[in-house]
C-alpha cells in the first residue's frame, strides 16, 4: 500500500473521456443522417430496425464507459484519501516505538531508542492504537477492492446488455445473518476448518453423527476434485486454477467446487439440508452481491443434479457437474467482475505460474 498511486487514474481518466467524446460524436452524427427516412424499398424497415438496434447499443456502451469514468474517479478519491491514513500510521508507528513491516504486521524498532519510545508511547497499548489503525486500513483497502471490482463488473454487463447477470442478480441473494452460533458452534469453530454462522451452526448439530462426519468429508472431497479437475499447478506448487492470492477465486473450480457439494449434500443427506445449510453459508457476508449470486445459482444447480440422478454415484455426479460446467450452465465471474456463463470464454483466465504479491502494506 506503500506503493500505491492515483496518477495512473488521472491518465486513464483522460483517456476515457476522448473516447466517450469521440463515441457520442459518432452517435451524434448517426442519428443525425437518418439514411432510411427516404428509402422507399422494401428493406427500409429493416435497416431502420437495424439502426435503432445498433444506437441502442452505443448509448449502452456510453453508460457504461461514464459509470467506469465516475467509478475511477471515486476510486482515485478513496486512494487519496488511504494514502494519507498509511503515512499517519506509519507516523504514528514510528512515534511509538513501532514499524509496520510489508505483511502488515506491527513490530518494535530494533535500536536503543526505540526502546525508550516504548516504554513513553505506552507499551502494549500503544501497540493495539497501532494496530487498530493498520486493520482499519487495511480492510477499507479490500472494501476499495470489492465495490470498484463490482461497479467495473456493472458496467461490463451493461455494455454487452448481460442479461445473465442481471438475472441471477435479480433471483439470487441473501440477507446477511451477523449473529454469532451457540456454544457448541463457538466450541466448533475453534477447530481451524470451520467457520460456522448462526443458522449454520444450528444446522450442522441437527445432524445425526454419521451425517456430520458425511458433511464433513464432502467439503473436503469437493475442494479436492475441484482443484484435481480445474487447476493449474505453478511453478512454486500452488494450484493457480483455483486460488487467487490465497484466496479461492470466482472462477470453473469454484463454480464446480460448490455444485458439487450442494449436490453431494443433497444425495447423501437431503435435498431440503442441502439448500437451506448452503443458503445459510452465504449469510455469513464478506462477499459481494454478485459473488453471492454466482455461489447460490451454482448450488441450485448442483442440488438438481442430483435431484435428476438419484442412483447416481459420487464419481458419476462429479461427471454430470463438471458437464455442467463445460456447458455453461454454472455461472462464473468475469475479468470484468459481472457475471457470465462458465463456458463463457471472457470468464477469468488461469495463470499457472504467475508470481502472486506477498507485500500488503
Amino acid at each position: 500500500m506503500r506503493e500505491w498511486d492515483a496518477r495512473p487514474l488521472d491518465e486513464m481518466m483522460t483517456r476515457l473521456d476522448r473516447s466517450i467524446g469521440q463515441l457520442r460524436a459518432v452517435l451524434d452524427d448517426f442519428l443525425r443522417r437518418q439514411p432510411f427516412k427516404s428509402w422507399a424499398s422494401a428493406s427500409a424497415e429493416l435497416a431502420a430496425a437495424r439502426q435503432r438496434e445498433l444506437v441502442e447499443r452505443l448509448e449502452r456502451i456510453e453508460e457504461a464507459m461514464i459509470q467506469i469514468r465516475r467509478t475511477l474517479s471515486e476510486t482515485k478519491h478513496r486512494v487519496l484519501k488511504l494514502r494519507c491514513q498509511v503515512r499517519r500510521a506509519e507516523d504514528l508507528a514510528t512515534e511509538k516505538g513501532f514499524r509496520i513491516q510489508d505483511d502488515g504486521e506491527v513490530v518494535p524498532k530494533a535500536d536503543l531508542s526505540s526502546f525508550l519510545d516504548l516504554i513513553k508511547g505506552g507499551g502494549p497499548f500503544a501497540y493495539y492504537e497501532v494496530k487498530g489503525h493498520v486493520e482499519a486500513i487495511l480492510t477499507e483497502a479490500v472494501d476499495l477492492d470489492v465495490d470498484s471490482s463490482k461497479q467495473f463488473g456493472r458496467a461490463a454487463a451493461m455494455a454487452r446488455d448481460n442479461a445473465f447477470d442481471e438475472t441471477l442478480l435479480r433471483d439470487f441473494h441473501v440477507s446477511e445473518d451477523s449473529r454469532e452460533p451457540g456454544f457448541q458452534g463457538f466450541l466448533w469453530n475453534l477447530l481451524p476448518v470451520s467457520d460456522f454462522n448462526h443458522v449454520e451452526a444450528d444446522l450442522f448439530f441437527g445432524l445425526t453423527d454419521a451425517e456430520k462426519i458425511v458433511a464433513g468429508w464432502i467439503k473436503h472431497h469437493s475442494e479436492q476434485v475441484a482443484i484435481d479437475l480445474f487447476a493449474d499447478k505453478g511453478g512454486d506448487g500452488a494450484y493457480y486454477g483455483y486460488y487467487e492470492s490465497g484466496v479461492v477465486a470466482d472462477n470453473k473450480a469454484d463454480a464446480f467446487r460448490h455444485a458439487y457439494a450442494s449436490a453431494l449434500l443433497a444425495h447423501h443427506i437431503s435435498p431440503e439440508f442441502s439448500e437451506r445449510f448452503t443458503t445459510a453459508h452465504e449469510q455469513s457476508g464478506g462477499n459481494s452481491a454478485t459473488a453471492h449470486a454466482m455461489d447460490l445459482h451454482n448450488n441450485a444447480v448442483g442440488r438438481e443434479i442430483a435431484i435428476n440422478s438419484p442412483h447416481a454415484t459420487t464419481e458419476q455426479l462429479a461427471t454430470l457437474v463438471r458437464s455442467a460446467v463445460m456447458n455453461g450452465e454454472l455461472a462464473v465471474i468475469s475479468a470484468a467482475g459481472d457475471l457470465v456463463r462458465s463456458n463463457d470464454t471472457i470468464c477469468r483466465p488461469e495463470a499457472p505460474g504467475v508470481d502472486r504479491p506477498r507485500q500488503v502494506w
